[in-house]
């Protein structure tokens, strides 16, 4: 109850690629490469602070525990959900 939320329509496509290029020298640094699959635009009724929050801990995580690794990020936009899929190929 002590969380607030605020909700908007959000493009999770253009998200996905905002958060993404902010982690581009880590992942250079790392030697991350990104594939990002989502269709064109992928919209949602979400609190766009806290989705930002949630894939930017994937991402941190994979960066951290995968460097060197592809790191594949993925959309399925459903009948009444969206999945967000972060993949890394390290060693856990």
């Amino acid at each position: 109850g002590k969380l607030t939320y605020h909700f908007s329509e959000t493009d999770i496509s253009d998200l996905l690629k905002e958060v993404t290029e902010r982690f581009s020298e880590q992942l250079r640094l790392a030697g991350n490469s990104v594939i990002i699959r989502s269709q064109n635009t992928v919209h949602a009724i979400c609190d766009r602070y806290r989705t930002e929050q949630v894939i930017t801990n994937l991402i941190s995580n994979a960066i951290k525990y995968a460097p060197g690794s592809l790191i594949e990020i993925s959309i399925e936009d459903g009948a009444d959900q969206i999945c967000i899929h972060v993949t890394d190929h390290g060693p856990g």
